[in-house]
């Protein structure tokens, strides 16, 4: 379909489309080839190291309604007559090519962004340099007529390209598209350069292409391997043992350690280790990438210096040892796993043995372990900390080993000076053996001051878990670190950073240690901490902050895209904003988040170059005042824990004088006050022209933001009725003396009218007193009041309901820009005065619009790549490119890649219909309606998780007054709900997580340089101004029916983290079980009828949905006695009808899979699904 599409958009010449090329071609194999599409025209693909558009063949009127996927043929350009190549397009797709002339090819189309396609030319064999430095490459082959291997010299022009282009490169940096990318990838490659013993340049993240030539056979090859020299200080290593890649499909891919050797003259010259695997898709062992890269690589993901170091000395001492009997089958195999207590575990070889270090034991001391899926705990002895597991699956026991491991003194190798990996680098370590290798880990704070050093992990270890914990003491705390291990790459990071922007003196403290709270110390000078991962009795995660001089203060931390209030003191308000931090390509996406403490109200002056801005709380004197300067911006604090409400005025200083108008009105910042006020503040005595200003009040999370404007950002009164004067005033803003502000506007002219700020307590709309006269009798007058919050065209005319005189026909036009409403007054024309309408022709007609839908299935994806690094480091491609299931050799990944996504929940609606009128008023009614509705949970055990079991599901009737304003104005709004039946599951919950986390807004989020800016100054001059205009919400009826939902919930309570702990711990007490059943428990909530014209629900949305959930809150407190009823909350459920006389659920049918997702990733809809849409639309 895209190709058809293609031919229909695409100009006469390809080169001049802008978004990216829907075909690329990158010839990589020195042999330049002709391409086409089916029988159409072909173009030259030379050996490049850049892609080149191959749009143009995409063209042509022949293929229009074409049934299948095009097929591209390739021929050699310089042997026309030699076997061609046919490669279909569509999907990945990698196909040999066995030449007459040349030998062995490999055609490959990847996927980079579909629909964009990409096609590889290259041999049977590409070598991968994932090494940080540059490599030495040579390739042996037998001399002729000799089975010795000698080196050879590589005739051909294959090329070298960067490793990125060939990835796919899922993620985009921002403003660049998918071709601009794979362009500058490859800009940076060439022809590799060829001494004269063979040597090839590989350069680091680079792969070439095999040398045809140099190929055994399809996959293999034979080659050495030797640090370049200018980057190991000039000295010239020896070639390293021979590498023989042998394709076997397998994820080691016969991985082998080589070894390069100093000159003679330098033996003392540490030896260079090279770690090396050739990779091949199991169903394809005719193509292979051999990667390359050192022994062991430490990338160090944190925001500030790491210390490491190699083989650190650790003294055991044993304190006993016990046994646990289990049942094994002969001849069977057993697994067993051991868990470390900080979320890992460790797997026990059968007929092995395994060391878990450091060991935490629980509450009780025990640790925990499953083997062949049976859980089972053991008591460990006091002050166990290390523990050695044997399995003896003949004698059916286990041994555990129990010890006291401490980091012993430092030796004569640990006083040197440990190895500092700098924040956000890499430390690839090439003169180890990564098998016999392992790392301890340590911290330097500000002061100097270092943590303890870590206990050891292991450089690779097929038995622990892909994720550990590091945990470091420093002055009497504890300092958490995270480290992923995947293959030969060790990276470390912290999942929570905070940062202080509110400008004050505020602590990072944490509980526990000798005392009550002490102090989180930063260890760089960017100001920049980890988070304490502390939770309170009700489960969730908190943080504790301390103003100086203040008590500390407990906040709930918000989840990745949230805000939380934080109440420092009465007179500090702040904000907890979490936020993702984008890491560069280098440090493997890991998953890290910045928790930054913000000023929760901000002041913007964006007034001329001498006008000062200053904002003053009721009841306090002057020199409490906030004064901000042109241009500037700053945070607001309260003066007074009494009347929360504020002042506004602005200043001239010169240096000379300081002249300042009144303070205006008095008013409130909250979000309820979202929206533009023009206000007019007096400047002196008399009738001396009043100043004006427009003061915007918005909101992001729970920041408000208050923007002071100049006078052309204010309401504004248009004359262009040339037989009219007009006097304008806002309704119910008056001077010192108590006159309304009087605007006067002559023909041809544009005046800026203001009012006062927004009143206290909310309601009441903007209104205009606009007065006309004629000028040839001023007698003949007319008097208007004009919503200024409401667009719309009417007129003037003689009439005795509106005290009018005017004879003069005058057209009324109210436009909104900006929040901010542009008065328009001009005569009517001939075909509006014989007319007694209102509004203009054009605007007579009311639009209806219907749309039905019989059934409607949407699917809920999860996309695990975006929670998870474990998950994108799955494999050792993936840490090279990212989680990417076109990398060449992504084997594993790909396979994985149905593991990355899946659907999660499938959301099926029967009998949806959508009715909208809207009126010339601009007023639109919208009437929704969804008959039916059922979520069916797709992950095992498969369930419906909810259900409407009265028709219709949803009936929503409301009206919005003016379409046209930024603002939702809802007159009335009735919901009429069916009764539900609900099944809540910790598997159904679980799915729930992961998938608000994979919706979550601004997955990018804020770069180091971001984060770091943020830490050193506060939030007002880090930010990049005012937040953008908010949409505010004003509901001034809300009707709801009664509604009934039946409950039906089975948690295991131990793993329920979402439900408070000291909950979690009354339950189990109470019920004397570890898991919560509910069958049928009733939740019955009445009709209810929410706001008023008086008292409206004003805000933004999650405000309306506050007030909506404070009335239900009481009503849902009273459904506790169906809930003992029916669950065994209370003693089990013995002594209620829970045990005796249980309610029985319907059985309801789960629908299949809504779609399919491949090994390769690729998403696709279920045929089953499909097959039914046929047979419907037959």
């Amino acid at each position: 379909p895209f190709v058809q599409l293609a031919s229909r958009v695409f100009k006469d010449n390809g080169s001049e489309v802008r978004y990216g090329n829907l075909l690329a071609g990158l010839n990589i194999s020195g042999i330049p080839c002709l391409v086409g599409v089916d029988d159409g025209e072909r173009c030259l693909l030379a050996a490049e190291s850049q892609a080149q558009p191959l749009d143009e063949l995409l063209k042509g009127s022949g293929r229009l309604g074409h049934g299948g996927q095009p097929t591209l043929t390739l021929t050699l350009a310089e042997h026309p007559d030699d076997v061609p190549c046919h490669v279909p397009l569509g999907r990945e797709e990698s196909i040999s090519w066995q030449t007459n002339s040349v030998g062995l090819l490999i055609c490959r189309v990847i996927l980079p962004r579909p629909p964009q396609h990409l096609l590889v030319i290259s041999s049977s064999v590409c070598v991968w340099n994932r090494a940080p430095t540059d490599l030495e490459v040579r390739f042996l082959a037998p001399e002729s007529g000799n089975a010795d291997l000698v080196p050879m010299q590589a005739r051909g022009a294959f090329r070298s390209v960067n490793a990125r282009v060939l990835n796919g490169m899922q993620e985009a940096p921002s403003g660049h598209s998918g071709a601009d990318e794979i362009e500058e990838a490859a800009a940076a490659a060439g022809v590799p350069e060829c001494g004269g013993d063979g040597a090839l340049r590989l350069r680091a993240g680079h792969m070439f292409s095999v040398p045809p030539e140099a190929q055994l056979r399809a996959g293999q090859v034979v080659l050495q391997l030797r640090p370049a020299p200018d980057t190991s200080g000039g000295i010239t290593y020896e070639w390293s043992d021979p590498f023989f890649s042998v394709p076997t499909g397998t994820s080691d891919g016969g991985a082998v350690t080589v070894c390069s050797l100093p000159p003679e003259g330098l033996k003392d010259m540490p030896r260079h280790w090279l770690y090396m695997r050739a990779c091949c898709a199991p169903a394809d062992e005719s193509r292979c990438v051999v990667e390359v890269q050192a022994p062991f690589t430490i990338v160090n993901s944190c925001p500030c210096d790491l210390l490491c170091r190699f083989n650190p000395f650790v003294m055991r001492t044993s304190l006993g040892k016990d046994r646990d009997r289990i049942s094994v089958e002969p001849g069977t195999s057993v697994d067993l796993t051991v868990g470390d207590g900080r979320g890992g575990e460790v797997r026990v070889p059968q007929g092995g043995q395994a060391e878990i270090l450091p060991l935490r034991l629980d509450a009780d001391g025990y640790f925990h372990w499953t083997c062949d899926g049976r859980p089972g705990r053991t008591k460990a002895k006091r002050d166990t900390n290390c523990l050695i597991a044997v399995l003896d699956a003949r004698r059916g026991e286990i041994v555990w080993h129990f010890f006291l491991a401490v980091m012993g003194r430092e030796t004569e190798q640990d006083r040197v000076a440990p190895l500092r990996i700098c924040s956000q680098s890499v430390l690839p370590a090439f003169d180890v053996v990564a098998e016999d290798l392992c790392v301890s880990f340590s911290l330097r704070d500000c002061g100097g001051v270092m943590t303890s050093w870590s206990f050891p992990m292991q450089a690779v270890d097929l038995a622990h878990s892909p994720e550990e914990v590091i945990e470091l003491e420093h002055r009497g705390m504890y300092v958490q670190l995270n480290a992923i291990r995947s293959g030969r790459e060790l990276v470390v990071y912290s999942r929570w950073w905070f940062v202080n922007s509110t400008g004050l003196n505020v602590r990072l403290m944490q509980p526990g240690g000798p005392g009550k709270m002490h102090p989180v110390w930063p260890f760089n000078e960017n100001n920049i901490a980890f988070l304490p991962q502390v939770r309170n009795d009700a489960g969730d995660g908190v943080a504790f902050v301390e103003l100086q001089g203040s008590s500390p203060v407990e906040v709930r931390v918000p989840d990745v895209g949230g805000a939380q209030a934080v109440q420092l003191t009465p007179l500090h308000s702040c904000c907890l904003r979490t936020e993702r931090v984008a890491m560069p390509e280098a440090m493997r996406g890991v998953p890290s988040c910045v928790v930054s403490l913000l000023p929760a109200l901000l002041l913007f002056n964006r007034l001329s170059s001498d006008l000062e801005i200053g904002i003053r709380q009721v009841g306090c004197s002057n020199d409490s005042a906030t004064w901000v300067a042109s241009n500037a911006s700053g945070a607001l604090w309260w003066a007074s824990r009494e009347d929360k409400v504020v002042q506004i005025a602005v200043r001239r200083r010169t240096p000379t004088e300081c002249a300042r108008t009144a303070w205006s009105d008095k008013f409130e910042i909250k979000e309820s006050r979202i929206g533009a006020y023009p206000i007019a503040l007096t400047t002196g005595t008399g009738h001396a022209m009043p100043f004006l200003l427009c003061l915007a009040i918005d909101q992001d999370a729970f920041v408000l933001s208050l923007t002071v404007t100049g006078r052309t950002s204010c309401h504004s009164v248009v004359n262009k009725h040339p037989h009219v004067a007009l006097e304008a005033s806002m309704d119910g803003a008056f001077d010192a003396s108590g006159a309304a502000f009087s605007f006067h506007v002559a023909h041809g002219e544009r005046v800026y009218v203001a009012g006062r700020p927004p009143p206290l307590g909310g309601g009441g709309a903007s209104m205009l007193r606009l007065s006309m006269r004629s000028i040839a009798d001023p007698e003949d007058h007319a008097s208007l009041l004009i919503d200024l919050g409401t667009t719309g065209t009417f007129r003037a005319k003689n009439s005795s309901q509106r005290r009018s005189t005017l004879r003069t026909m005058t057209l009324v036009t109210v436009e909104l820009r900006n929040r901010v409403a542009i008065v328009t007054v001009k005569a009517a024309g001939r075909a509006l005065q014989d007319n007694d309408s209102e509004v203009f022709p054009e605007d007579l007609r009311t639009m209806h619009g219907l749309l039905r839908v019989d059934s409607l299935s949407i699917a809920l994806l999860v996309d695990a790549r975006s929670q998870s690094a474990s998950t994108s480091l799955g494999t050792p491609s993936a840490v090279a490119a990212g989680p990417s299931p076109s990398s060449p050799t992504s084997l594993a990944a790909a396979n994985a890649a149905s593991r990355w996504r899946w659907e999660a929940f499938t959301v099926s609606l029967a009998g949806v219909s959508l009715d909208i009128r809207q009126m010339p008023t601009r007023q639109r009614d919208v009437d929704f309606k969804i008959h039916e509705l059922q979520v069916d949970l797709q992950r095992r055990p498969r369930d419906v998780v909810l259900k409407s079991t009265t028709k219709p599901f949803l009936h929503m009737r409301y009206q919005r007054d003016d379409v046209r304003t930024l603002d939702w104005r809802i007159r009335q709004m009735h919901l009429n709900l069916g009764d539900l039946e609900v099944s809540v599951t910790g598997a159904a919950l679980e799915q729930v997580r992961q998938l608000r986390r994979s919706l979550l807004p601004g997955s990018v989020g804020l770069s180091l340089r971001e984060v770091i800016s943020r830490a050193h100054v506060p939030f007002h001059l880090s930010c990049r101004g005012p937040s953008c205009a908010s949409s505010k919400m004003t509901v001034s009826s809300l009707e709801i029916s009664q509604l009934k939902v039946d409950v039906w919930c089975r948690l295991y309570l131990p793993d329920a983290h979402y439900v408070p702990k000291t909950l979690r711990d009354l339950l189990q007490v109470v019920s004397r079980t570890n898991r919560l059943d509910v069958k049928g428990a009733q939740l019955k909530l009445p009709q209810q009828t929410l706001f008023s014209q008086r008292s409206p629900g004003e805000g933004s949305v999650s405000t309306v949905l506050a007030r909506v959930s404070d009335a239900y809150l009481p009503h849902v407190k009273a459904c506790w006695r169906s809930l003992v009823q029916h669950s065994n909350i209370f003693l089990g459920g013995f002594l209620s009808r829970h045990a005796w006389a249980p309610r029985q659920r319907r059985e309801w049918k789960t629908k299949p899979r809504f779609c399919r997702i491949s090994a390769a990733g690729e998403l696709d809809l279920n045929p089953a699904i499909v097959g039914a849409l046929g047979s419907v639309a037959g």
